[in-house]
């Protein structure tokens, strides 16, 4: 009961690895991706990194110099997993947020150790 439990037990099935989802089937549109070598969210935007939920062509024509996207995870994210721009994006920040030992439901820490006031 106190010992090491698996993380990923109460992760949802799209979370997962590919190889690892207990049904595999996911419908989505899948555009083809730039082979882009620059940063920036410029370059992100060449490569079809941008959605209708999240277009990145206004940080573009702002001159946003900023670094952009972690675009090569989100790539690699949706080529494996074959999903979406947008399901791309969301998989990596629940994965960041389980590395960092936070529930990406409910954005609570899953220390056991933590004390949280309600």
């Amino acid at each position: 009961m106190f010992g090491p439990r698996n993380v990923y037990s109460t992760v949802p099935n799209i979370l997962r690895p590919f190889s690892e989802q207990t049904n595999s089937h996911t419908a989505v549109n899948i555009l083809p991706i730039g082979q882009g070598q620059g940063y920036g969210f410029a370059q992100d935007y060449i490569d079809g990194l941008t959605s209708e939920n999240f277009d990145i062509g206004l940080n573009v024509s702002s001159g946003d110099s900023r670094v952009g996207l972690d675009s090569d995870e989100i790539k690699r994210i949706m080529k494996d997993e074959r999903v979406s721009f947008d399901s791309a994006r969301l998989i990596r920040q629940h994965r960041e947020m389980l590395k960092n030992n936070i529930d990406p439901t409910t954005g609570m820490s899953m220390d056991p150790k933590a004390f949280v006031f309600s």
